[in-house]
């Protein structure tokens, strides 16, 4: 997922992390793939774009430990992206999940 974004990692000397706390095969679980690889796609593109120069972005992919209901074999993927970027302010959080609002940084 990050190899479109090499250009841009390359030029901002980003270190870029991948880890992997569980072994296990996607193509096994259900799930809408599509939006599923949107979503991981956004994120790591902000992670990218808004970051500092020689910055880090760190994903950690993996089950959650109590997520999976034995009963109905329901298993919960946990992925963090975390980056060493600005972030949004405390008071424009509330417009994370606005549709259509891009929060600009300041």
């Amino acid at each position: 997922m990050i190899v479109p974004f090499s250009t841009q990692i390359k030029s901002k000397k980003l270190n870029v992390q991948i880890l992997r706390r569980t072994s296990f095969d996607l193509e096994e679980y259900q799930a809408d793939w599509k939006n599923f690889q949107l979503c991981i796609f956004n994120l790591i593109q902000n992670a990218v774009k808004y970051n500092t120069y020689k910055g880090d972005i760190l994903i950690i992919i993996g089950l959650e430990e109590n997520g999976c209901d034995e009963a109905n074999k329901v298993h919960k993927l946990d992925i963090e992206i975390i980056d060493s970027g600005l972030g949004i302010e405390v008071d424009r959080q509330s417009y994370l999940f606005v549709p259509f609002k891009e929060l600009k940084a300041k």
